[in-house]
């Protein structure tokens, strides 16, 4: 066998393993990056969810009844139709 025949062989034994040893590698770092998404796919559903509640508990804290409940919680008391007074303010552009 020629020096250069020998040369090729034992490059393409080298080569060979070398890149069986890239597809392998290669398919652990799919495996780890699937996880990964996967991962994160399940804390963005997390943050959704608590997202969601927490827009439900913004909306039940405007109702005129929770507001109303807090303030009677905090000692406020409604006043009299009476003694209530209201101003009205002209815009800028009314005569």
């Amino acid at each position: 066998m020629t020096l250069k025949k020998q040369i090729a062989v034992f490059l393409l034994s080298l080569t060979i393993p070398g890149l069986l040893f890239l597809n392998a590698w290669q398919g652990f770092r799919y495996h780890e990056l699937r996880r990964e998404v996967a991962r994160l796919e399940a804390e963005q559903e997390d943050l959704l969810e608590k997202n969601r509640n927490a827009i439900a508990r913004i909306a039940s804290a405007r109702s005129p009844e929770e507001i109303e409940k807090k303030a009677l919680a905090a000692g406020l008391v409604p006043i009299e139709d009476g003694r209530l007074t209201t101003v009205a303010v002209a815009d800028k552009g009314s005569p």
